[in-house]
Parts: C-alpha cells; sequence; structure tokens
C-alpha cells in the first residue's frame, strides 16, 4: 500500500461564517459517520451533532475550539496522525477529504466549533448508500415466529422462517420517487434515508415499527407500505413494546424517550430527566410502567399513564440493556461493565436510623460474559431463563 501524503487544506472563502449543520455535517455524513453513529460508534466517536462530537472518544477530545492544529479530528483527517480517517481502503465507500471538504472542516473549528441552532435536517445533502453496504444493525420476529424483519443499511426484508425465501422487501413510496440527475436516487430501494436502527412488531404481527435518523415509521403487512411516519426531534437508539403491543417506547439520542399508541402511532407522554443517552428500555409485564437506563449511570421507573418518574437508581456502570421479570417484581440489567445484575423494581426503604446506600446491592449478579453485554431476554412463556449477547 502506497504511503498516505497529508492533505493541504484548501483556502475557504464562503462570505459566511462555516456552519456546521450546513457545511460540516454533510462532508461527515458521506466519509466519516457509517461507523461513527449512535448505533455503531467505533472508538466510542459520535459524530452526528456538535454536542456529541465535543464528547470526543477513546481517543479523548476530538475538536479544541479555535485550534483546528490541535484538534484530533482535524489532524486524523489532514491525514497528519494516525488513525487516519476515514480509513482506505474501507467498506462503505468512505473517501478520504478533498482539500475543499477538509478547508471547511479547518475554517468551522477556527471559527469555534459551534453549531447554528438549526436543524441538523436543514444542512444534510443525502446521498444514497454504497450498493455493498449490507450490515445488519436491526431484527426483529413476529409473533410465533413465523417472519423475521431484517434491517440491512437502509433497507427492510421480510423473511418467512417456514420456507427460509425473502418473503417481501419494504420501500418507503416518497423515497423511490426521489431522484438525482434523472436517476433514481434509491436504486436497490429504501425505506429509510438512513440505516435501519430499530425494529418491532405489534401483537398480531400486522404492524411493523421502524426507526431510523430522526422518525419512526409504521408498515402495515397487508400492503407493505407505511402508514404513519413519527417525527422526533433526534436519532433513535432503541424501542420496546409493552405487552399486548398497543404501546411503542422510543429512545432518541436527546437523553429522552417518548410514549405512542398503536396502530394511531399518536404520543401519549414523554419521558424526560435522564443526563446522558437511553440505552434500555423495558416495559413491566402490567402495561403501567417502563424502566430505562442510560449512559448517566442511573436506572429509572416511570408511569406509562402520565409520564411521571416514580424511583430512580445509581447503576454500577451503564447498563446497555434491560428486560422485565415475568412476575414484574425485578428488573435484570446487562451492563457495560460485562456483569448482568437483578435488582428489585422497588428498592426497599432504609431501616430507621440506616443510610441508603448510594448504588443498591443486586439481588444477584451473573458473570461470564467478556465484554460488554448489549441484549438480555426472558425465554418464554416460562420467563424462567435468561439469554444473554
Amino acid at each position: 500500500m502506497a504511503e498516505e501524503k497529508p492533505i493541504q487544506p484548501a483556502k475557504v472563502e464562503l462570505g459566511r461564517p462555516v456552519s456546521f449543520e450546513q457545511d460540516v455535517f454533510p462532508i461527515l455524513d458521506a466519509n466519516c459517520i457509517a461507523c461513527h453513529n449512535v448505533a455503531k460508534k467505533e472508538g466510542a466517536l459520535v459524530l452526528e451533532s456538535v454536542e456529541a462530537l465535543m464528547k470526543g472518544g477513546d481517543s479523548g477530545v476530538s475538536v479544541v475550539p479555535g485550534k483546528p492544529d490541535e484538534s484530533y479530528l482535524y489532524k486524523v483527517a489532514a491525514r497528519v496522525e494516525e488513525s487516519f480517517m476515514p480509513p482506505l481502503p474501507n467498506k462503505v465507500g468512505a473517501k478520504a477529504l478533498t482539500p475543499q471538504q477538509l478547508g471547511i472542516l479547518r475554517q468551522w473549528i477556527t471559527e469555534g466549533a459551534k453549531s447554528s441552532g438549526k436543524s441538523a435536517d436543514a444542512g444534510i445533502a443525502w446521498q444514497s448508500l454504497p450498493p455493498g453496504l449490507n450490515s445488519i444493525y436491526s431484527a426483529a420476529l413476529s409473533p410465533w415466529a413465523r417472519y423475521a424483519a431484517v434491517g440491512r443499511a437502509n433497507r427492510i426484508a421480510i423473511y418467512d422462517l417456514a420456507t427460509g425465501t425473502e418473503a417481501a422487501t419494504l420501500n418507503d413510496p416518497a423515497l423511490l420517487k426521489l431522484q438525482k440527475d434523472g436517476k433514481p436516487f434509491y436504486p436497490l430501494g429504501a425505506a429509510h434515508r438512513d440505516f435501519v436502527h430499530s425494529m418491532a412488531f405489534n401483537s398480531d404481527g400486522s404492524l411493523l415499527a421502524s426507526g431510523g435518523y430522526r422518525v419512526v415509521k409504521l408498515w402495515k403487512k397487508s400492503i407493505g407500505n407505511v402508514v404513519k411516519k413519527i417525527d422526533l426531534p433526534a436519532a433513535v437508539t432503541g424501542m420496546a413494546l409493552n405487552a399486548d403491543r398497543s404501546v411503542l417506547a422510543v429512545a432518541t439520542a436527546d437523553n429522552s424517550a417518548s410514549l405512542w399508541k398503536l396502530p394511531e402511532g399518536n404520543k401519549i407522554v414523554d419521558l424526560k430527566g435522564h443526563a446522558g443517552e437511553i440505552k434500555g428500555l423495558a416495559f413491566t409485564p402490567d402495561r403501567s410502567k417502563v424502566v430505562t437506563s442510560s449512559a448517566d449511570q442511573s436506572l429509572r421507573v416511570w408511569n406509562t399513564a402520565d409520564g411521571k418518574q416514580i424511583s430512580t437508581m445509581k447503576t454500577p456502570a451503564v447498563m446497555n440493556t434491560l428486560a422485565v421479570s415475568k412476575d414484574g417484581t425485578q428488573v435484570i440489567a446487562g451492563g457495560a461493565n460485562n456483569i448482568i445484575y437483578v435488582w428489585p423494581l422497588t428498592i426497599p426503604a432504609p431501616k430507621e436510623g440506616e443510610k441508603a446506600p448510594e448504588i443498591p446491592a443486586a439481588l444477584f449478579e451473573l458473570k461470564g460474559h467478556a465484554k460488554p453485554i448489549t441484549s438480555v431476554k426472558l425465554v418464554m412463556p416460562a420467563g424462567t431463563q435468561l439469554v444473554s449477547g
């Protein structure tokens, strides 16, 4: 492989301040965000917003406002410090920044690396995903496990598990109409503009909810078309359905969640209070409560009727995934520290004269994983066994 040379930034004269949403985000979206988004987070670095970008990742602070030559993001993009970004070659069709693109990034950092305050959508120059990008980021089983919905990049395929064949492909008609230079913008079809991050079926399998960039879409089995589009304030990071699949809980990257009535798609209530991105969502079997875990290392229980917080507790690590026991008395949490914890859903009050511990003791812990746990599921109908991964 030939040695890569540093890229020299072009002088940028836009006649106005450089806008992250209008000028910088499209560059990152085309070349970086496929590997640095809320779902994938390579190196724990997310580049989908100024707020996320400023948090940095495993390599530390990514941008130093006013100082591009001290900013990690700029140096790896300019290929003056390894690991170069994007790496070449790669599987997602990303390319090294052009001198003009690098100049825009440099000027934005020089001007203070600020957000314009406008919606990121206003600055997105959408591009079709590379044909070879077929990574699966989400999947869902219909009731009785007859069908499986699989999200490949921005497409959704429905498979008949009895025959092992593809039964349908879900396309948003509005996206199929889009063209660029007289050619289809999405020649392979598209369910979402961006990656499909999460999916869930309703109780009878006739309705499928899919979550992508700032939007949830509801698909009806009989026609395979979008029957409801739910616009959201930030990227979807997780979804869960209650026991009778009549209520959908959606977590978004702005540290909040919301509850939606199915199949109408009407909002019931917002759940706000976490100081970090919500990682796990789970309803209690009686549908009266929903439990959330967050990057702020807390676990909260909410009333589904009015969205009021019932209780909160600190956790020993970030809990990436949640489940509630069949009798609704315990919450099972899979941690970023490779441990599964089981806590009572209602933490007992301390005895008189005793101080409540900062982190409540777990009923028990399950150890054995060598990496962070990303999923825990009860094996139904008995609910006495747990599957984790």
